[in-house]
């Protein structure tokens, strides 16, 4: 497992880093590496780094 993965718990992720994902939101520069989860579809994430590169998953 990569540790610069920030882990984040179950009950914080439904309110606060929920979001609709869209094309804008993917390509943004982060300063560390952030996972986003998608409000609409349960389960889908998509993982950015620094770099730029998003994964879903």
């Amino acid at each position: 497992m990569d540790s610069s993965i920030a882990p984040s718990s179950a009950g914080k992720r439904g309110r606060n880093s929920s979001v609709i994902l869209t094309d804008r939101l993917c390509e943004k520069r982060v300063a560390k590496r952030t996972k986003l989860y998608d409000r609409k579809c349960p389960g889908l994430y998509v993982s950015i780094t620094m770099a730029g590169v998003a994964t879903f998953s």
